[in-house]
């Protein structure tokens, strides 16, 4: 199984950088740990996950996602051509705010049988998500600092490129089954392998180890061993492009636990769709490459293409 160096995130933003590019350069994830986001509300979210899910299908249908690909509200397992997937997920968006649709948002007073003394300042599911969104954000805004420095860009290059108009932020939340078929377990997924789109994504779950990542050192698939309370950061096309291919963003897959069922979550943060995507131009001397890998583009163009399945290497070679 996989174990992920733990970077201490309370430390110096010049230690943090230095640690995430050495980790990033070998494994293509990186481990948070001390991140600043309680502990206790990352369970706390977990938990009210897991009763969501547990609700019949009529009352979860009330928040049903509208047809089309990444759209707010409750999904049910899909039904991929030539693909088999098993799960359940909520997606909801955090900011702006404007994109958001309040009808789209389970109120766990509706159907949560925990007692209110655990509540203490987060009152229901949607005050969680909220809080968590508050929260996460402070760990992004630290950790683009750190991941331009490690470029040896100016440290803010990176937070004013990809804040062209406004942040968008997004909370996704996976409830997979557990799949004691064993002849199955090459067919069906909780989530097919893939490379994210956005820019950063920060990852927590429960203890079932079915995170796998495909290392680009041996081509093979590897087991993430959990480390409940951290986050696992996966770096996103964009910022692969905007690093010239020094950042990569990294194949991953979610299987299915042979005795447990499983549940995560995934904080995204994408620039706007206006805008403008590229590598820096002074890396072109310092990074692996000696040419200009990708072309520039509008971001909003990749996310349709992302949509219809086509690769970055296809989109935006150079």
């Amino acid at each position: 199984m996989l174990e992920l160096p733990a970077i201490d995130f309370s430390s110096s933003t010049t230690i943090v950088a230095a640690q995430i590019r050495k980790a990033h350069d070998k494994f293509g994830f990186v481990r948070l740990v001390n991140h600043g986001v309680p502990v206790e509300l990352l369970q706390r979210v977990l938990d009210h996950q897991k009763e969501f899910f547990a609700q019949d299908l009529d009352y979860k249908s009330k928040f049903l996602a509208d047809s089309g690909y990444r759209t707010e509200g409750f999904n049910p397992s899909p039904s991929n051509v030539g693909i088999k997937i098993k799960r359940e997920h909520l997606y909801l968006f955090l900011r702006p705010l404007s994109r958001r649709d309040p009808r789209k948002w389970p109120d766990s007073h509706k159907y949560s049988s925990f007692p209110r003394v655990l509540y203490v300042s987060y009152h229901c599911f949607r005050d969680l998500v909220e809080e968590l969104g508050v929260c996460s954000t402070k760990v992004y805004e630290k950790l683009i600092v750190a991941l331009s420095m490690a470029l040896d860009l100016d440290p803010l290059y990176l937070r004013d490129t990809l804040c062209q108009g406004e942040l968008k932020q997004t909370f996704c939340t996976f409830s997979y089954p557990n799949n004691e078929k064993e002849e199955e377990r090459d067919e069906i997924y909780g989530v097919p392998e893939h490379t994210d789109i956005g820019t950063l994504v920060l990852l927590f779950a429960d203890g079932v180890p079915s995170l796998q990542v495909l290392l680009e050192g041996d081509g093979k698939w590897h087991t993430v061993k959990p480390l409940p309370g951290s986050f696992i950061v996966s770096f996103g096309e964009i910022m692969e492009v905007m690093s010239n291919g020094i950042y990569r963003a990294t194949t991953h897959r979610v299987t299915l636990d042979k005795c447990k069922p499983r549940c995560s979550c995934a904080i995204t943060f994408e620039p706007s769709e206006k805008a403008q995507i590229g590598p820096a131009s002074s890396l072109l001397d310092k990074s692996r490459h000696s040419r200009v890998c990708y072309r520039r583009f509008i971001y909003g163009e990749r996310y349709k293409e992302y949509e219809d399945g086509k690769f970055l290497k296809d989109f935006a070679k150079s």
